[in-house]
């Protein structure tokens, strides 16, 4: 078998024909990666020192679950009014027995829509099946079973 050998001129000159044709394609995987969404990166698990792999940033969309103002009939006979809602689902103007309230939006990893009164106790839910209002100061359901 016959054995060719290359000088370094010629490797030097393959090499850089390699790196011409592939120039175009990196460029291209480069610019499809500025175009994916961002990337976090999980903390190390202790446990295993084995760091975990990383996870698409959250995307901010606009709340899937449809919540009007109106009177919200509820079980037992009771019932919620909700007067108001801010445009940003910031707030809300609640009406429980003869009181009004304001209550503020908090965030919630269920996807549920939590707002809550800290100086009464009161916390507002709703989900897509219903919504509910407790009475956290005593550790109560005020109302289930809510519906526009």
């Amino acid at each position: 078998m016959k054995r060719t050998s290359f000088s370094r001129a010629g490797a030097a000159l393959a090499f850089a024909g390699v790196a011409t044709l592939t120039g175009p394609i990196q460029a291209a995987e480069t610019a499809s990666a500025t175009t994916a969404p961002p990337m976090t990166t999980a903390a190390i698990d202790p446990a295993t020192a084995v760091p975990a792999a990383p996870v698409p940033a959250p995307a901010r969309a606009p709340a899937l679950i449809a919540f009007e103002a109106g009177t919200y009939k509820c079980e037992l006979g009771r019932s919620v009014n909700i007067r108001g809602i801010t445009p940003d689902r910031r707030s809300v103007d609640l009406q429980w027995g003869r009181k009004d309230y304001t209550m503020l939006a908090v965030t919630t990893q269920s996807g549920a829509l939590r707002f809550e009164d800290n100086a009464s106790g009161l916390v507002w839910i709703v989900i897509p099946a219903k919504a509910m209002l407790l009475d956290t100061s005593k550790g109560k359901q005020l109302a289930n079973e809510c519906r526009l």
